[in-house]
């Protein structure tokens, strides 16, 4: 069974918007991903009884293999006649999303796959501060939403520092966190969480070892503006290198 949303009486209705859509990613993301991960104990031991195929490392290593090829072509550009068309790919909000779908066609991922099912998920949402972060030395990753102004991507940050950055009223959302998923408020489980993380991903680090890494910040730009974009530059950048 599910955890359920605890009751935060004290938090602000924007905040508990946030949380709610958490927990309703959490859910998704599950539903997805329903082979579990390659690093779960539990996780194998379902799929044995279900009579899932042999997942473990192994397969894992060569999803992400195909799926770094996949991301790779899809940056190229496409050359019709004398005319460049954008890539698929333009930014690294495009890259997770890409890595998301196909993810979601395998069923199957640890917790880096997992965040970015929930990403994809959350960005079809006019959501402010949505962040895809890294735990750089904890061998995790995670989403946060709401976050402030404060952080942005390439940072890479102390955990208090990134705590501040984040500010009080964002939410972790960690689909892979405890094997059935988490959601809560920076405020209040910020600490908590981390040392939750580095428990189960990598134990034995210490806190002070660890950095946060805001791998992207989502924009919230349409499709449609960032190939605008990409043309506008690949055509000053044409005329700047035939001058």
């Amino acid at each position: 069974m599910m955890p359920q949303p605890a009751l935060h009486p004290t938090l602000e209705p924007s905040i508990k918007i946030y949380l709610q859509l958490a927990w309703e990613t959490v859910l998704y993301v599950r539903g997805k991903v329903q082979a579990g991960s390659a690093n779960r104990d539990d996780d194998k031991h379902k799929r044995s009884q279900k009579k899932f195929q042999e997942l473990g490392s192994l397969e894992l290593k060569r999803q992400r293999e195909a799926g770094s090829l996949l991301i790779k072509e899809d940056k190229q550009p496409e050359k019709i006649g004398v005319q460049l068309k954008p890539p698929k790919i333009l930014d690294m909000d495009d890259e997770i999303c890409h890595s998301a779908e196909f993810v979601e066609m395998s069923g199957f991922g640890n917790c880096g796959e997992q965040a970015s099912v929930a990403y994809r998920y959350l960005r079809r949402f006019p959501i402010a501060g949505l962040l895809y972060i890294n735990l750089v030395g904890g061998n995790h990753s995670f989403v946060i939403l709401g976050a402030g102004p404060g952080i942005l991507q390439g940072m890479v940050l102390s955990v208090q520092q990134a705590r501040k950055a984040i500010g009080d009223c964002a939410i972790i959302c960690d689909p892979w966190l405890m094997g059935t998923g988490f959601a809560g408020p920076v405020r209040e489980k910020w600490d908590f969480v981390i040392e939750e993380m580095l428990d189960q991903a990598r134990p034995g680090t210490r806190l002070e070892n660890v950095k946060i890494e805001c791998i992207c910040r989502c924009s919230n730009k349409l499709q449609i503006t960032k190939q605008i974009d990409w043309i506008q530059t690949t055509l000053e950048f044409t005329k700047k290198s035939h001058k």
